[in-house]
Formats: structure tokens, C-alpha cells, sequence
């Protein structure tokens, strides 16, 4: 799984694509394929269950597909998971309460972890796919996957830090940090679905949803090299545009301040590096020249 984001991200964040294979190359970073097999089990265990059957799901130990499946396979079955506060009651009780090892899986620490692996964001993966193909079936749109996914790298808030609840206990952090809630909760009016219509039953054909899934270009391709430079990230103009928030959740302007430094000086250094990259292209192209001239 790590080695099948690393070789996505790789292929998204190149600063050119004369790949005319594009969509075959990422079909062979094996990730979509991860993305379907998640959505058909989640799917497969929604059917059983409308069907009156008991089902004992488990993985080997019990935080990652498990904590996938059974969060996927609610979103199916479930409408009230599909709501503003439901989505957020769902990732508090099957990823934080029953210990999904996010310090572990997503490297939290100083050093770089050999079980890091990105449960979290393929889960954030295929709930895109549903959001994108079915809109009116969520109260939210996929703002709040994109800051969420950002919320879990940036390590700003107490909510994903740590292994399991316990530790977070002990670490205080329900008073020493703000929670990633309070943050988006702030921004509902941008990250609300237009749309929206409650208490739908969310039971797809398989094979319909399954040809549907496609890369989930908002959150894989903002970083790429021409991208990043002539727009800023989907998620970053909420981090920006202060005005739009209720006077509850406006943030100070020294604050706004750092973030809009933080962001400037992130698009000069990517600017930077697409200038070099050309300049590195130029200097290949003309080395192969003279090797060509002197045969």
C-alpha cells in the first residue's frame, strides 16, 4: 500500500506528463484497484446486512481494512453517516475510539516509520468516489475530505495525533489543542452539498460503481508541478478567504497573516523548481546534441 501512494504521487507531482499512457500508468500504481476492492466489500457487507444477515468483520488486527470496511459499508447502509454531523460521529467512533494507529500509520513522529501506510486517506479516497458520483446523497461536499486529509498531515490539531483514545488521554490533548471539528465546522456553509436530499438509499450497482471510480485529481493532482503554480490547492482558499466564515469562526489576522506567508513562499519555492526542471530538461537536451553531433 505505501508503495503504491508513493508511485501515485510520484507520477502526479512530475512537473511535465508527455505520458500518452497516462490512465494506464496509474492503473499500474495498483492504487484505484485498492479504492474498488474498499468499495465493493463496504458495498458487499451494506447488501448482507439489508438482507438480514449477522456479519463478524475483521482484519488481522483490527484498525485498518476493518476500520475501512465497516466505516464504508455504514456509509452505504445508513443515511445518517452520510450527514454533517454523522460523517464526523462515524470517523470518531470507527477510527478514533476503536484505535486506529494514526501516529503509526501516517508517521507522525521525527523519524520516518516502517509501518506507515495511508489507511486514512484511501478511506478519504473512496468516500470522494461516492461523493462525486452520488452528490445529493451527502450533506457535504469533498472540501471536507480535502481538509481532513490536509488536518491529518499537518499535525495542527489534537484529533489524529496519537495511536488510540487512551494515549490521548494522557497527553491532555482534549485541553491542550483544538479539535480538527472545530476547525471545519467553521466552514460548513462552503462544504455543505447544494443538493442534498436527506435519507436516500445509497445502494449502487456494483459494476456501475465500480467503472465510475476514477484518480481523485483534487486531492492527487493540486500538487502537480504546472498545477501548483497557477492556482493554489482546493483546500488552501479556505484556509485564505476569512470573510466567508461566521464571525464565530473568523480567525485573527496575525494569523492570517503567517498562513498567507506560509503560502506565498510555498508558490515562489514551487515556481522555483519548475524553473530548474526546465533548465535541467534544457541542459539534457543539449548534452544528448553533442553526443549526437560527434558520431
Amino acid at each position: 500500500m505505501r508503495e503504491s501512494m508513493k508511485k501515485l504521487r510520484n507520477l502526479c507531482a512530475s512537473p511535465s506528463c508527455d505520458n500518452l499512457r497516462w490512465l494506464g500508468s496509474i492503473e499500474d500504481t495498483k492504487w484505484l484497484v485498492y479504492v474498488r476492492q474498499l468499495l465493493k466489500s463496504g458495498l458487499h457487507i451494506a447488501q448482507l446486512l439489508r438482507s438480514g444477515e449477522s456479519v463478524l468483520l475483521h482484519c488481522s488486527h483490527g484498525w485498518d481494512r476493518t476500520s475501512q470496511i465497516a466505516s464504508l459499508a455504514q456509509i452505504f447502509i445508513d443515511p445518517f453517516f452520510r450527514t454533517w454531523k454523522g460523517f464526523q460521529v462515524l470517523i470518531e467512533k470507527e477510527w478514533l475510539s476503536f484505535g486506529h494507529p494514526f501516529h503509526i500509520r501516517h508517521s507522525h513522529g521525527e523519524k520516518a516509520d516502517t509501518q506507515e501506510s495511508p489507511i486514512f486517506i484511501q478511506f478519504l479516497d473512496c468516500v470522494s468516489q461516492l461523493v462525486r458520483i452520488y452528490p445529493s446523497y451527502f450533506e457535504f461536499n469533498e472540501g471536507l475530505l480535502l481538509m481532513l486529509a490536509d488536518a491529518l498531515h499537518s499535525c495542527r490539531f489534537g484529533t489524529f495525533l496519537f495511536d488510540c483514545k487512551k494515549h490521548r488521554q494522557e497527553a491532555n490533548l482534549g485541553n491542550r489543542t483544538t479539535s480538527v471539528w472545530t476547525w471545519v465546522n467553521g466552514f460548513r456553509p462552503q462544504l455543505t452539498e447544494q443538493t442534498y436530499a436527506p435519507k436516500q438509499v445509497l445502494n449502487p450497482p456494483l459494476t456501475g460503481l465500480l467503472k465510475r471510480v476514477v484518480l481523485w485529481d483534487a486531492m492527487f493532482m493540486r500538487w502537480s508541478g504546472q498545477q501548483l503554480v497557477q492556482e493554489p490547492p482546493i483546500s488552501t482558499n479556505f484556509f485564505s478567504d476569512n470573510s466567508q466564515r461566521t464571525p464565530t469562526w473568523q480567525l485573527p489576522q496575525g494569523t492570517l497573516n503567517a498562513l498567507n506567508t506560509a503560502l506565498t513562499v510555498k508558490y515562489r519555492e514551487a515556481q522555483l523548481i519548475q524553473e530548474l526542471e526546465e533548465r535541467i530538461t534544457a541542459l539534457e537536451e543539449k548534452v544528448k546534441g553533442r553526443r549526437g553531433s560527434r558520431h
